[in-house]
């Protein structure tokens, strides 16, 4: 049961016409469902289509987020999607160098790293999602770990990442 002191996120989607309508409960459904991640990170709009039931906005996405701040900007998805692979890699190296412990949860992130670089094969460019999940699962990852990587939405991974300092990070 949510506290008083949480504050409910309104959603609203801009038609081209520029009317705003207020998400119908139906679509606030599906867009916290993943907690919106998938909505806000995400620049590519097949990813809508990743969530069953997902509704396709025929608009721009409004966010009122009442003065709530997101823990971090860095997702799985957004290092997937970085285009610099110097930055990538410094980023990457570096959060290697925090993970080094023998916890279950630094194992769990390295295992997440190495599935984010393995998305960001050479091999995978310009491929559909379903055609690397199909090589990945050959390779033991499982689909809905891929899909929830691929998606920004893996919260182990989120979770060990807030517990580093990245304030730091490159």
């Amino acid at each position: 049961m949510p506290s008083g002191r949480e504050r409910k996120v309104q959603v609203a989607e801009r038609y081209p016409d520029g009317s705003i309508h207020d998400f119908s409960a139906e679509m606030l459904k599906c867009f916290v469902a993943d907690g919106g991640k998938l909505l806000v990170l995400s620049t590519d709009p097949k990813d809508w289509l990743l969530i069953r039931r997902r509704p396709v906005p025929r608009g721009e996405i409004l966010i009122d987020i009442r003065g709530a701040v997101a823990s971090t900007e860095l997702t799985s998805k957004s290092l997937i999607d970085l285009i610099d692979d110097k930055v990538f890699d410094a980023k990457h190296q570096w959060l290697l160098a925090h993970a080094r412990e023998t916890s279950s949860d630094a194992t769990g992130f390295r295992h997440v790293l190495n599935l984010i670089v393995a998305f960001r094969r050479p091999e995978f460019a310009g491929k559909p999602f379903e055609q690397q999940k199909e090589a990945l699962e050959k390779e033991g990852y499982s689909r809905s770990m891929m899909e929830k990587v691929h998606s920004g939405n893996y919260e182990p991974f989120q979770r060990y990442l807030r517990s580093l300092p990245l304030n730091e990070i490159p």
